[in-house]
């Protein structure tokens, strides 16, 4: 007589476990998908750059732990661009105490 041994079935919490894990995986790719689509601020558009091209760089404010005040960001010694520029800003950004400026 042959005997027949049945194939095992999954239990009931590996399939669980599973179905978890395949929904934690489609969970961090639906949120990682839209990071890596850039981002987008409103008003701005956006604008390619070539290769070799000069790509202009802004830097805000300095804020601390310890006091509310935000400061200048070339207000600690560092590289300090020859000709400082501030960049034109929203009545929401002023408001916020953005003191955004041109970077080396």
């Amino acid at each position: 007589s042959t005997s027949r041994t049945r194939p095992q079935r999954p239990m009931l919490g590996d399939v669980r476990r599973q179905l978890s894990s395949m929904h934690c995986q489609l969970a961090l790719l639906a949120c990682w998908q839209p990071v890596a689509s850039g981002l987008v601020w409103p008003g701005v558009a956006p604008r390619e750059y070539k290769d070799g091209e000069t790509v202009p760089m802004l830097a805000n404010k300095l804020s601390s732990v310890r006091t509310q005040i935000p400061r200048s960001f070339y207000a600690l010694p560092g590289c300090v661009p020859h000709q400082l520029t501030r960049a034109p800003e929203s009545l929401g950004e002023v408001m916020n105490g953005n003191l955004v400026q041109n970077a080396p």
